[in-house]
């Protein structure tokens, strides 16, 4: 549970820093949305941070929804995978398989 409570600080401390760069959600969603699409190099950084992004807009579903496409993908860089199971378990969840 220490360990829940940590990770749920720190990746609230993450959604903060990436809110702050522009201070408008969907300024930064349409950015990021650019490099969420599939191909793209940068695509499983992109959904990850979209995920913290419904975080910081407290929106419990879409957070589950992106986190669980992440924890899924098999194709998802290992770190990527682990912090959406993580994610998860913060809130309350278990990934889908």
């Amino acid at each position: 549970m220490l360990i829940q409570k940590y990770l749920k600080k720190e990746y609230d401390k993450k959604a903060s820093e990436i809110c702050s760069l522009t201070g408008n959600y969907n300024i930064l969603e349409k950015r990021i949305e650019k490099l969420a699409s599939k191909g793209n190099p940068w695509y499983y950084n992109a959904v990850e941070l979209k995920g913290f992004l419904f975080a910081k807009q407290k929106n419990k579903e879409k957070q589950i929804e992106i986190f669980n496409i992440l924890s899924k993908d098999n194709k998802a860089p290992e770190g990527v995978r682990t912090r959406a199971n993580d994610m998860l378990a913060i809130l309350g969840e278990e990934p889908q398989k």
